[in-house]
């Protein structure tokens, strides 16, 4: 009887974990293509891209996004990414991310924020090549969910990092 309980009652534990976090995942899927941003992949409720464009938005509706946060400066691209995101019914955020420079705390944070308010919602979050976007996200997983950061770096590769210079970015800022 008593193992019978125990199996229960780590049943019971196991369904609710399941059930009640969104956050982790067993890895990254894709890639996928939405529009021109052909390197979409995602992790748990996290899709991660580079540039996508009006059919990369409707295509990031109908995969059940409703979030569009933005990583790209300004003067980085030509077009009103704010309006095709509210034409597609997308909620969007510009969170601009200096590539050039090194990650700013503020940066990650206000990122972190967005999330965590959209925690039951599917998010794209993107940059010109997904490195930005990918990066964010090793520093996410060791920050909030206690990962290591060799580990988190793979999933961050996985997610789109795709240069070293980034990899060495997302040390610099976890503090080795």
């Amino acid at each position: 009887m008593l193992l019978f309980r125990s199996l229960l009652l780590l049943a019971l534990a196991a369904a609710i974990g399941g059930c009640s976090n969104r956050h982790h995942a067993a890895g990254v899927d894709g890639p996928y293509a939405w529009g021109e941003a052909g390197n979409v992949r995602r992790y748990a409720h996290l899709y991660f891209a580079g540039q996508p464009d009006a059919a990369g938005l409707e295509a990031a509706k109908q995969a059940g996004v409703s979030v569009v946060i933005n990583l790209r400066q300004p003067g980085e691209h030509d077009w009103d990414e704010a309006a095709a995101a509210e034409a597609a019914g997308l909620r969007y955020y510009s969170v601009p991310v200096n590539g050039a420079a090194p990650l700013a705390r503020a940066d990650m944070e206000r990122i972190e924020a967005i999330v965590h308010e959209h925690e039951d919602a599917d998010v794209l979050i993107h940059c010109a090549s997904g490195n930005r976007a990918a990066a964010w996200l090793a520093i996410h997983l060791v920050e909030r969910h206690g990962m290591e950061t060799d580990e988190a770096l793979a999933l961050g590769r996985d997610a789109g990092i795709t240069r070293g210079a980034w990899v060495a970015k997302v040390r610099d800022y976890l503090g080795g």
